[in-house]
């Protein structure tokens, strides 16, 4: 669940990665809060950490169990008897941790392929990796983020595509002020969201305008990575928050128990189940 994407076209794109291991993508779109309350009645904490870094990271192989979060990959064992699909994974693993870009060459689907010579572009400030890219948009967009230039950006065609590049520089820059250059309020809600969750700072959040499905997410998302109760404060969806406390609160009903409101309570004794 993540963090987050704003259509097909946004989701191909990596906005922030590797700071000497692996950054999420800033300027991620949204998910529904009816699809993060659902999640995490079927979810443990863990789980859902779990699945949050291997969606923002790209990275992490999950159908062999000698791949494990923060575990260095080796190339060689990308090798194993494993899908295809798994491979990809590894082999995106190991080329943006190690920052090789010769491993990206072995990775088999197009879209994974493009989002590794994204990352290592982005990680090393080397445009020129960006070439491997075959459509446009895509390639203008990973220069803009490798040399964290929004010049480039201006010279984008479509002002969606345009803001989406701001938003994915200024997640890459971590500087707030690109993100108020943009007039599309669900892509500058997504830029301001980006930056909060990578700085772990609930008080940014508190600039994305659109409260049910901007601005609690960002809290609670924040909340989360943070693992820090108090951001869940600023969710106003009451419901929402109860879920948050018993997410960040790791489903103990004791945190439930300090709640004031009565509703919100009930809410996080529910989700606490």
């Amino acid at each position: 669940m993540s963090f987050i994407v704003q259509g097909e076209k946004e989701a191909k794109y990596l906005s922030v990665v590797v700071a000497l291991a692996i950054i999420g993508i800033a300027g991620a779109g949204l998910i529904l809060c009816r699809q993060y309350l659902e999640y995490l009645n079927k979810k443990s904490v863990e789980d859902i950490v779990l699945q949050e870094q291997q969606q923002a990271q790209q990275t992490q192989v999950t159908e062999d169990p000698s791949f494990s979060i923060g575990q260095e990959p080796e190339e060689k064992d990308c090798g194993k008897e494993l899908a295809q699909s798994s491979k990809d994974y590894c082999y995106l693993n190991t080329a943006v941790t190690k920052l090789d870009q010769s491993i990206c060459d072995k990775i088999q689907a197009e879209m994974m392929k493009n989002s590794c010579y994204d990352s290592l572009a982005t990680a090393k400030q080397d445009s020129s990796i960006c070439d491997k890219l075959q459509d446009q948009e895509e390639k203008d967009l990973c220069a803009a983020k490798a040399k964290r230039d929004l010049s480039v950006c201006d010279n984008m065609q479509g002002q969606w595509l345009k803001e989406s590049c701001y938003s994915a520089v200024a997640g890459v820059k971590q500087d707030l002020s690109v993100c108020g250059k943009i007039q599309d309020q669900g892509v500058k809600n997504n830029c301001y969201q980006g930056i909060a969750v990578t700085k772990k700072d609930p008080s940014i959040c508190g600039k994305i305008q659109d409260q049910f499905l901007g601005r609690d997410l960002c809290y609670a998302n924040v909340a989360r990575i943070k693992e820090d109760l108090s951001a869940c404060d600023g969710i106003q969806n009451k419901e929402m928050r109860g879920a948050c406390y018993a997410d960040v609160g790791k489903k103990d009903p004791a945190v439930c128990d300090q709640i004031q409101d009565q509703e919100t309570k009930d809410y996080c004794y529910g989700f606490a189940k």
